[in-house]
């Protein structure tokens, strides 16, 4: 209703936790689009026919990549479609195009996904694994010092800034894909009662190639190539290792875990002896190490019987304890020193991590330890 020079409006909100959104504009404040300024480069904005709608496939498995990863993405797509998969390489700024109106937004990717799910007509025919080609990080805006990293494809980011424990990035949204699926508050691992329903499971397998240039594309599928090839089979891929953190911690490592990291690394070991006997062990065990004080703490002999069993070659490293972007455990067990030198092209080895920010890669400026074992040409962990 509109009173003078001022106007009410009334909207029905029929669920308090998700508010209805007004947007107001002044007509004087309407800018005419100028498509030479926008659209500075030769030729303008114009957009080619598309019509990711009018697929009539159903992938098993989609690759998302820019253009400049393209010729990459394609190689690996073959190579799966070989193997029996129905492989769909599928241009980034495409999926803007029909998904977020060609601006780029990271729901654009989830959105995408969530089409492919839906039309397929059966079990057998639903999308089942996804692929982000390229790294990404958190400052969509540029805002702020400009970004060292080229954002190419963009991260989920939760809304909360400020407390550590809910502010991260994670690729599982793209992967909720269920009707009612992609709110996710992200407040806490498990709901009970009427709020239940938000607890979300991801519908596909989805992983990354954290790669900032064609460099680092060609270094992950010619290890992929490498990994995969009948060349490396040998008896390090019956070996598992078993890392866990010590119990003291703290800056000046006078708090004590005791021997929880150990307990929760065991609990999977005893497991994995049950399951596949024929696995061979290896643990190093902080706790069972002697700590020496080098300009801080360290635990050397675990460190350098870590990078010993690694390079000679183990199927999966499992660590459980505490870490960070450089590295793992206050004492440096592993760290991006370690992540370089490494020589284990032979055997590259499955990462898991129980452990806070050994894997975060959207930061802007710097790359974690794991992400520098990714690309590593002549080492680091499998990229399959």
């Amino acid at each position: 209703q509109s009173s003078g020079g001022t106007y009410r409006v009334q909207v029905e909100v029929a669920d308090p936790e998700q508010p209805r959104e007004l947007i107001a504009f002044d007509d004087g404040a309407v800018r005419s689009l100028v498509v030479e300024e926008v659209c500075a480069v030769e030729g303008g904005c114009r957009v080619g026919a598309q019509n990711l709608h009018g697929i009539q496939s159903f992938p098993t498995f989609v690759i998302v990549a820019p253009a400049i990863f393209r010729s990459h993405a394609e190689e690996l797509a073959e190579k799966r479609r070989q193997e029996g998969l129905v492989v769909e390489v599928v241009d980034l700024q495409q999926i803007y195009n029909e998904f977020s109106g060609g601006v780029p937004d990271a729901r654009a990717i989830r959105d995408y996904f969530k089409f492919l799910y839906d039309r397929a007509p059966d079990e057998e025919r639903l999308l089942r694994y996804a692929l982000l080609f390229g790294d990404g990080h958190y400052n969509y805006r540029e805002l702020g010092a400009t970004p060292e990293f080229p954002n190419w494809v963009l991260p989920f980011e939760t809304e909360e800034s400020w407390n550590p424990e809910t502010s991260y990035t994670t690729d599982d949204y793209f992967g909720l894909l269920d009707d009612n699926e992609g709110l996710w508050p992200y407040t806490r691992s498990t709901f009970t009662g009427a709020r239940e329903e938000l607890n979300e499971r991801v519908d596909l397998g989805i992983g990354r190639f954290t790669v900032r240039d064609e460099d680092e594309a060609r270094i992950m599928i010619d290890k992929i190539n490498h990994y995969e090839s009948a060349d490396t089979y040998a008896s390090w891929r019956t070996r598992y290792l078993f890392l866990a953190d010590d119990g003291p911690t703290g800056l000046a490592g006078i708090q004590d875990d005791q021997d929880l990291h150990t307990q929760n690394t065991d609990v999977v070991a005893e497991l994995l002896k049950i399951e596949a006997p024929e696995i061979d062990q290896k643990k190093i065990y902080a706790i069972s190490y002697t700590r020496v004080f080098r300009n801080g703490w360290r635990i050397p002999d675990a460190r350098q019987d870590i990078l010993t069993a690694i390079n000679e070659g183990v199927l999966v490293v499992n660590y459980s304890g505490h870490g960070g972007e450089e590295g793992l455990a206050q004492e440096d067990l592993f760290n991006i020193t370690d992540a370089r030198s490494l020589e284990n092209l032979d055997h590259l080895p499955i990462f898991i991590t129980a452990t806070c920010s050994f894997g975060r890669w959207d930061m802007t400026h710097e790359q974690s330890a794991a992400e520098e074992l990714l690309p590593t040409p002549t080492a680091g962990p499998s990229p399959c």
